[in-house]
């Protein structure tokens, strides 16, 4: 047990690890019918935390990988 502020924490970890890393999948940000896309991954709830990247296939910045914000 912690003690912060002469209060004592208990500190629990809910967080599962991650366990689920998905292939490099196409997306266009513009096209409607491909901007949004659902992975199944098995966790047996709706994620808290989801690491995003982006990977440029084409142009000056071919393979570069981006982490994605919005």
């Amino acid at each position: 047990m912690a003690v912060l502020n002469n209060i004592p924490v208990h500190a629990l970890n809910y967080l599962s690890a991650a366990d689920y890393v998905s292939d490099w999948v196409p997306i266009e940000a513009h096209d409607p019918t491909q901007a949004v896309l659902t992975f199944p991954h098995g966790l047996g709830e709706v994620p808290l935390l989801v690491d995003v990247s982006v990977k440029s296939t084409n142009g000056p910045n071919k393979d570069f990988i981006f982490q994605a914000i919005g």
